[in-house]
């Protein structure tokens, strides 16, 4: 987890309040409600309820249907962990030292963004996005003086930073490599199935999508007409889907979500 500090107009580090800190309790247990709830009516179809045949290993565009409604239901979940885990990293944080952490990483970007822009730079895990504005599209734009340049060359650093975050999450140990199993590259409890270049892929063409958010911005004609397309939440959702199982089927098919159930109070539902 990537923690940052909160700090006041002089520098100093904000020290974690009582009242701070009861926010941010109900906060965690905000997220753990919503999680509870969702959880046991997706977990009895392997958070894929809706069937399909499309291989997707194998797909770069997935326009499937059934496959498109999986994707956003599991990343609506994604979100919803996001958020349970780094509040409880921050409070947990906060607890040992004393000093009050930024635990705002998710803001419903499914549901309330109205751009490109705004669904990156504000909604979704906004740690990750203030690192990577303040190491990468900065400098990148301050010595460019262009800021669609910076743009793209964050959204490809930002895709080969999930790739190690892939290969660390999915990559057998050693230790697993010894077990017993016909592949000699994978084993019999791992997750073998992923491959590099699928995060690189997703941000690439989220990059390129901001880059065209960016260069119709300054175009003169027919700017107002174009731009309110590009800003409509349902035109974002279109975009962005039929690329999101590279982000989402590998979590599902690895166990991620499985793996949440366990930290969860679950509601069972018995058919």
């Amino acid at each position: 987890f990537i923690l940052r500090p909160m700090y006041d107009k002089v520098g100093q580090p904000v020290p974690l309040s009582p009242r701070v800190f009861g926010r941010g309790v109900l906060k965690y247990f905000y997220w753990m409600l919503l999680l509870s709830i969702l959880c046991p009516f997706f977990a009895p179809f392997d958070y894929r309820p809706f069937h399909s045949n499309v291989d997707l290993q194998k797909a770069i565009f997935v326009f499937d249907l059934p496959n498109l409604y999986n994707a956003l239901i599991q990343l609506v979940l994604m979100n919803l962990s996001l958020g349970l885990s780094l509040t409880g990293v921050s409070l947990l944080a906060g607890l040992l030292t004393g000093v009050q952490f930024n635990d705002h990483v998710t803001d419903f970007p499914l549901f309330f963004s109205t751009s490109h822009s705004e669904f990156w730079g504000s909604r979704w895990n906004n740690l990750i996005h203030n690192d990577l504005k303040q190491g990468i599209y900065k400098p990148i734009r301050s010595f460019t003086g262009h800021r669609v340049l910076a743009a793209v060359c964050t959204f490809v650093v930002s895709g080969l930073q999930h790739e190690h975050v892939w290969w660390m999450v999915f990559s057998p140990t050693k230790a697993q490599l010894q077990e017993a199993g016909d592949d000699p590259n994978c084993c019999l409890t791992c997750y073998c199935e992923t491959w590099f270049g699928k995060q690189l892929l997703l941000f690439s063409y989220a990059g390129l999508w901001m880059a065209i958010e960016y260069v119709i911005g300054e175009l003169p004609k027919f700017k107002n007409t174009i731009l309110l397309l590009l800003e409509s939440h349902v035109f974002l959702i279109t975009l962005f889907m039929p690329v999101a199982h590279h982000f989402t089927a590998d979590a599902v098919a690895g166990g991620y979500f499985t793996s949440l159930q366990h930290i969860l109070p679950l509601f069972l539902i018995r058919r």
